[in-house]
């Protein structure tokens, strides 16, 4: 059977169940709420602001800050106060299960509080990072990504009645001084309009007005369809995988938004998840309150906060290390998840001799 749709579908699913297992053995696919919670399974806001406090240090040691002045400890200090509000914003809107989005953007809300889910949410997914472009990295243009800040934009929401833009420091800009020359004639610096030459002598451009566009254009595109038309359509396999997926890059994200809320329909949707989300999502206010200190803390300046979420990764590595999370620490145990492993490698290499 040649290799089609369906063939790298059933690779894709495989590639994924061997990242879940070593997510899993990682300790990444806990929930932090139950880590969290009191003794009866309820949140703990205590116990919360512990986690955070401990999380944000987990990757610091003491030699770290052998050499640092006064200076450098206050940009530390201040650098600590940032991440642990903005984990708390976070955290507690993906806790609170919202149903719908009051702003119109972010694809489903965000309801799910693991390590992992925390991490996808935070490296701003999807059309919040800028394409590379002449082979530079891409480069992220928002904090978290559009759905984990339409989740807590609405909760906010929700909570208050009011809708405030979530804090995020890629929204703070610094003018930037329009670029200037100095001219040959005045010898004072002026705003100039730089010409963009279209037609440069002996550029490999200038060759293509020998060629036929509309055919070439054509056949690309002739040759690339017959190539679809067997990856996609070539086997009842890959044709309903195909299907299946057609149908699901079709999903239409505004199931998720409230819409207008001057529409009684949309108002009525609105009260009924309001009324929801002030009974059972507990320290309401509480999550105001970090909510418009993120806010306070974004304000001018708040640029080199850009790339904090960088460093969330080797944190929450360490925090689970440091905590006996992982399934590294039982050696017994790993034992059995190899020897389950070792036997699935044997069953493919036999089956693959077999072919």
């Amino acid at each position: 059977m040649s290799f089609r749709y369906h063939n790298q579908k059933l690779k894709f699913s495989m590639e994924e169940m061997i990242k879940e297992l070593q997510r899993t053995c990682e300790g990444k696919n806990l929930s932090i709420g139950e880590i969290t919670c009191d003794e009866d399974g309820f949140y703990s806001e205590e116990k919360l602001l512990v986690f955070l406090d401990e999380l944000v240090n987990a990757d610091w040691s003491e030699e770290d800050g052998v050499l640092f002045s006064a200076a450098d400890w206050e940009a530390h200090r201040k650098d600590n106060e940032y991440l642990k509000t903005l984990l708390y914003v976070l955290i507690r809107s993906m806790q609170a299960q919202i149903a719908y989005f009051t702003c119109p953007y972010g694809v489903i809300p965000c309801t799910s509080d693991t390590f992992e889910d925390l991490l996808l949410s935070v490296n701003g997914m999807g059309d919040w990072i800028r394409p590379v472009v002449f082979g530079k990295e891409p480069q992220r243009e928002h904090l978290v990504s559009a759905s984990l800040e339409a989740t807590a934009r609405s909760l906010y929401h929700y909570i208050t009645g009011e809708d405030m833009a979530f804090p995020d420091p890629y929204s703070v800009k610094a003018a930037e001084p329009a670029p200037v020359v100095k001219t040959e004639e005045t010898g004072v610096q002026e705003d100039v309009q730089e010409d963009v030459q279209d037609d440069i002598p002996g550029d490999v451009s200038d060759d293509w007005d020998e060629y036929d566009f509309d055919y070439y254009s054509g056949l690309i595109q002739a040759i690339r369809q017959d190539r679809e038309e067997w990856y996609y359509h070539g086997d009842p396999a890959s044709e309903k995988d195909w299907e299946e997926d057609s149908d699901k890059d079709a999903f239409d994200q505004k199931r998720y938004y409230i819409g207008d809320l001057s529409t009684p329909e949309a108002k009525e949707r609105f009260e009924k998840q309001q009324r929801r989300v002030r009974f059972f999502f507990r320290n309401r206010q509480e999550y105001v309150e970090k909510y418009r200190e993120l806010a306070r803390l974004n304000e001018s300046g708040s640029e080199r906060y850009k790339n904090i979420l960088d460093t969330l990764p080797a944190k929450v590595t360490a925090w689970l290390q440091d905590h006996d999370r992982t399934v590294y620490t039982d050696a017994e145990f790993c034992g059995r998840v190899f020897d389950m492993i070792y036997a699935a490698t044997r069953d493919v290499i036999r089956w693959q001799g077999k072919q």
